[in-house]
């Protein structure tokens, strides 16, 4: 019950994180001469901090995963009676990994489609106002 708590406050954590970042793309491109300069700038560090941070930590959170998974994968190629403790205990593994809002689990690849997923967005919310 709490893993699907903890998946579903995620879930809603990722959206809101995507939507908050393009609407500061939006308004980077769209505001300005409305804005003040002091806010506007505010907007440009946020849009320039957030992919940093997207860049750093998420291929790591994708190396941990894929190295997780080749441990287990290793441990269960030494497993062949069924019926042991140690058998039960290696299958019943999952590999460590960040979840992206119960929708997948973070891999190196995964920069890049959380990148295109913010420029199409980001273009949509463009080419709709």
């Amino acid at each position: 019950m709490s893993q699907n708590l903890k998946m579903s406050n995620s879930n809603f954590a990722w959206k809101g994180f995507l939507l908050g970042l393009v609407f500061f793309n939006f308004t980077i491109l769209t505001c300005l001469d409305k804005l003040p300069l002091i806010i506007y700038m505010f907007v440009v560090l946020i849009c320039v901090i957030i992919p940093v941070v997207v860049v750093t930590e998420l291929p790591e959170a994708g190396k941990c995963y894929e190295a997780s998974e080749s441990l287990i994968h290793f441990w269960k190629s030494g497993c062949y009676n069924r019926r042991s403790e140690r058998f039960k205990a290696v299958y019943s593994c999952k590999p460590v990994g960040y979840s992206m809002g119960g929708m997948f689990i973070s891999r190196v690849a995964t920069t890049t489609t959380f990148f295109e997923a913010l420029m199409d967005c980001t273009i949509n919310a463009i080419l709709s106002f």
